[in-house]
């Protein structure tokens, strides 16, 4: 299992890596509110880095969205897993849901 972690990459950049599974996904989503609660105006999560998914990910971003929304953050997802969209899609998520 690669652990996960959740890095400023650019001024407006967080940059996700290692596996978003169940195993990691608390304690995924406590690190990854931390840097948000840094954050100001548009940030991006890049998920080029995560090596692994299950629906707790898609659970995770869902999470994220929620938080970014409540902070009046603009947030934007680049390279999301296809096995992410997929789930979505399988639970009947329209992609403006998914990426805003």
């Amino acid at each position: 299992m690669a652990p996960f972690s959740c890095k400023p990459e650019a001024p407006d950049t967080l940059l996700l890596s290692g596996d978003l599974i169940f195993a990691t996904a608390e304690h995924a989503r406590q690190v990854t509110e931390a840097r948000l609660a840094e954050r100001t105006g548009r940030v991006v999560m890049d998920f080029s880095e995560i090596s692994r998914v299950d629906s707790s990910a898609l659970a995770f971003w869902l999470s994220c969205q929620r938080l970014a929304e409540r902070n009046s953050l603009s947030l934007e997802a680049y390279n999301f897993p296809d096995e992410m969209v997929q789930m979505a899609e399988l639970v009947g998520l329209s992609s403006s849901r998914i990426w805003k």
